[in-house]
């Protein structure tokens, strides 16, 4: 996209951090990646259930047992409600449109905040970038939050906000998703227990996917600053254990 078409993001790009090297957890769809995002492990899924209850610990389990935080900030689709250890909390799955800004604004906003984009378009346009969205929607998105984080001065001091994918979205990318070093997180292969549907993938969790766009704003990064470190989706999660002296609380990934 050219930077007039996307500005949000585009000035984001330029005034903080842009990570060229971040990883996907799983070469595949949605939902895997982003339960590796909250438990550093998809239990064995390689592709999307979205009916399907996870009975495993999360960052969050993790975060309150260091008396820290959390929320997570959604308009419609929110997949941490498919956590059974942790979705029965409902004080800590709010409303974006309604209560992220107010939050920030009142310095309510947790420790740990985990923000999700409209993914369905009922009443208003989907906001996740997903095709064959418009993009500019997510953008407007994107902008919204960071807006929100700018307009407390003294709570942006000491935020970080990570723009983040889920996965590549099936475009091309002419890096090879690493193989080194790649435990499989807890010893379970695609596809696991009681999955019998043919199309679940054979795979043995022994890889990245592929590079996705990444993008850290925060007053505690160089401005313009290009990060070739390899990264991955867990390294949220490793980053979130040594800010707060989290446990050691997940498998391998994290």
């Amino acid at each position: 996209f050219a930077p007039t078409r996307l500005p949000s993001i585009d000035a984001l790009a330029d005034a903080f951090c842009v990570c060229d090297n971040w990883y996907s957890e799983v070469p595949g769809p949605t939902q895997p990646n982003r339960l590796y995002m909250h438990a550093a492990t998809s239990a064995g899924y390689a592709l999307n259930d979205w009916s399907h209850i996870f009975d495993f610990r999360t960052i969050y389990n993790s975060l309150e047992d260091a008396g820290c935080t959390w929320a997570t900030y959604d308009f419609d689709q929110n997949e941490v409600q498919e956590f059974s250890q942790v979705n029965t909390q409902k004080a800590c799955f709010r409303d974006f449109a309604t209560l992220f800004a107010s939050d920030v604004e009142s310095n309510k906003l947790p420790n740990y905040s985990f923000v999700i984009p409209r993914f369905l378009s009922a009443q208003q346009p989907a906001n996740s970038q997903h095709p064959p969205q418009d993009a500019r929607y997510g953008d407007n998105f994107i902008a919204d939050a960071y807006d929100a984080l700018r307009a407390n001065a003294g709570l942006w001091q000491k935020s970080a906000l990570i723009v983040l994918y889920d996965e590549h979205g099936g475009l091309y990318d002419h890096v090879i998703p690493p193989s080194d070093n790649i435990p499989n997180p807890d010893g379970i292969n695609s596809p696991p227990p009681g999955v019998t549907v043919s199309w679940a993938p054979k795979f043995a969790f022994d890889r990245l996917g592929f590079r996705v766009p990444a993008i850290i704003a925060s007053p505690w990064v160089a401005k313009g600053k290009v990060d070739s470190t390899r990264y991955q989706h867990t390294s949220v999660l490793a980053t979130l254990k040594a800010l707060f002296g989290l446990s050691s609380f997940l498998p391998k990934r994290d």
